[in-house]
């Protein structure tokens, strides 16, 4: 894609500074890197998101599994993102590699973006859960499904046995 800037610095139209190159993937470092050793791995081909192409996303995740052991500490976030509203903001496949330690002090999402439009968000009420709770469906409590917006035909959790039925 001429448009893509990813696609400009695989091909070399682009600049970046590369951690690393083969025929299918590059890593390469971010503009604006949130922990020091914060990697992107893409792929050489075009390809939207990681939903576009299995293949083509196995291949990338299994490059990241390897440069996490080779360059970052022990710990780390694996990170993508499918679509505007997950918060891709370049459409090719990109994933980050962000090392962690110990107080390191990023919380996700790490964008100030992100971050004031989580602020803004009310917190919703849910059938399931006995109290206000973020609208992020994975901080459900349990982790068993997603939040229950409650709606006048909404059951109750005494009616279906609480939040782990």
């Amino acid at each position: 894609m001429t448009d893509c800037v990813f696609c400009k610095i695989v091909t070399g139209d682009a600049p970046a500074e590369f951690v690393g190159q083969w025929a299918d993937t590059v890593a390469i470092r971010p503009l604006n890197p949130v922990t020091p050793g914060h990697t992107l791995v893409l792929p050489t081909t075009h390809v939207r998101d990681a939903g576009e192409d299995p293949d083509v996303t196995a291949t990338v995740m299994r490059r990241v599994a390897r440069l996490s052991r080779a360059i970052l500490p022990a710990d780390f976030n694996i990170i993508t993102s499918a679509g505007s509203s997950a918060t891709q903001t370049v459409f090719h496949l990109h994933v980050h590699l962000v090392p962690r330690v110990p107080g390191d002090g990023l919380a996700l999402p790490w964008t100030a973006q992100q971050a004031a439009e989580v602020a803004t968000k009310p917190a919703m009420t849910c059938a399931w859960c006995p109290v206000p709770s973020a609208p992020d469906p994975r901080s459900h409590p349990g982790g068993k499904r997603s939040h229950l917006p409650i709606t006048a035909s909404s059951p109750k959790v005494s009616e279906v046995g609480g939040p782990d039925a």
